[in-house]
């Protein structure tokens, strides 16, 4: 009850510049066992998400990270002019594609989606409870792909998952998740997000050509989850070499493109 009236109080009484009150209107919506979702519209443009949430369980504090810290807030850095120029450079011939890897229950889609309307996301996501919120949360965006799958670095069965296991979730690798969307559309990627509970020590342990396609990156690691699996030493390693910037802003890091032609 404590964090649900602070994440209240936050809605409608944050006046901080980048915040979400100065970019949504909230709406709480309660049931029998208190907070049951929360409608969202945009200040600016036809936006709007009427959010399901579930009782007793971390979706609330999710959506105070999405939707009333604005976590993905690309606005608060300095190259957000520069960002933009990308998108609309690729959007003056092709879909922006973005590709949110461990969507949970779809708030980080549905925020892209409301930044970048013009983008098409892939969201994938292989908890089966939260991919039927997803489901349901972005049922009325028709530029949000649900994909029920986990991300690895190859196609298949993922290394969290015992391949024997009768429940396994097929794994997809970045590659396959950029070729998912539907034709006519031409699409190029814009932005990938990461945030795959540990999972990222075998995303970049294979393939990493697909990290220069996206202009901005954002992962968050998990070392802090699972010490002495060095689960961050794959994504680092393949880093490294290339040429972009890295910021830092609550639990992610934002890493953006320096070379010409990826940033326009």
């Amino acid at each position: 009850m404590k964090s649900e009236l602070k994440t209240l109080v936050k809605m409608f009484f944050d006046l901080r510049s980048h915040r979400g009150r100065s970019e949504f209107r909230f709406r709480p919506r309660f049931g029998f066992g208190g907070l049951s979702g929360i409608d969202v519209k945009a200040r600016e443009g036809d936006f709007y998400a009427p959010i399901t949430l579930r009782p007793n369980s971390s979706d609330l504090s999710v959506f105070a990270q999405i939707f009333v810290d604005n976590d993905y807030n690309l606005r608060r850095f300095r190259r957000y002019s520069e960002i933009c120029r990308s998108f609309n450079a690729i959007d003056s011939g092709m879909t922006p594609l973005i590709v949110d890897c461990g969507a949970k229950i779809g708030l980080s889609a549905l925020y892209f989606a409301k930044n970048w309307p013009s983008a098409h996301v892939v969201a994938a996501e292989p908890d089966p409870g939260n991919f039927e919120l997803l489901r349901r949360n972005v049922a009325a965006h028709t530029n949000i792909q649900p994909v029920f799958a986990a991300v690895g670095g190859e196609d298949g069965r993922t290394e969290r998952v015992p391949g024997d296991a009768p429940d396994a979730i097929t794994g997809l690798s970045i590659e396959s998740l950029i070729a998912m969307p539907p034709p006519p559309q031409v699409y190029q990627p814009f932005l990938i997000k990461i945030d795959i509970e540990g999972a990222e020590k075998d995303l970049f342990s294979c393939s990493r050509d697909w990290i220069d396609k996206f202009p901005i990156l954002i992962i968050e690691l998990h070392d802090w989850m699972l010490p002495g699996q060095a689960t961050s030493r794959n994504f680092l390693e393949a880093i490294a070499p290339l040429d972009r910037d890295f910021m830092h802003y609550g639990e992610n890091i934002f890493s953006i493109a320096n070379r010409r032609g990826t940033m326009v």
